[in-house]
């Protein structure tokens, strides 16, 4: 067999093998029960609820390691912790400024008098 035919059969088994491995990987289960998802019960009305799209499926997904994550609180306990101090300070209410502060500036009677006062004019 020369080199050229051989290499022409190698590429055209490669790309069946491709085709077949696109082609399974996208039908799934498609048609079969997926043993891996998981009802949302509604504490509300304590009906079952399955996440429909994929998006739904990969929040499901996370919001379930979400809620196994167990935190460890007793270092609200600790004497160093309870001895930190809070050091922040109270902020007195100002008044606000103008609704939109990049509208041009419009000049009253009184602003006019002051800028020539202050201009010797």
């Amino acid at each position: 067999m020369d080199k050229n035919k051989q290499k022409t059969i190698i590429i055209t088994l490669i790309v069946i093998a491709l085709f077949f491995g696109i082609a399974f990987y996208y039908s799934g289960s498609k048609g079969k029960s997926d043993s891996s998802v998981v009802a949302l019960k509604n504490t509300n009305t304590g009906v079952a609820v399955l996440p429909s799209d994929i998006e739904g499926r990969e929040v499901f997904k996370m919001l379930t390691v979400l809620k196994s994550i167990k935190l460890d609180t007793d270092f609200f306990d600790n004497e160093i912790f309870r001895s930190l101090s809070d050091f922040s300070v109270e902020l007195s209410p100002e008044e606000a400024g103008r609704i939109n502060p990049f509208a041009p500036l419009q000049r009253t009677q009184s602003t006019a008098t002051a800028v020539e006062e202050v201009d010797g004019n």
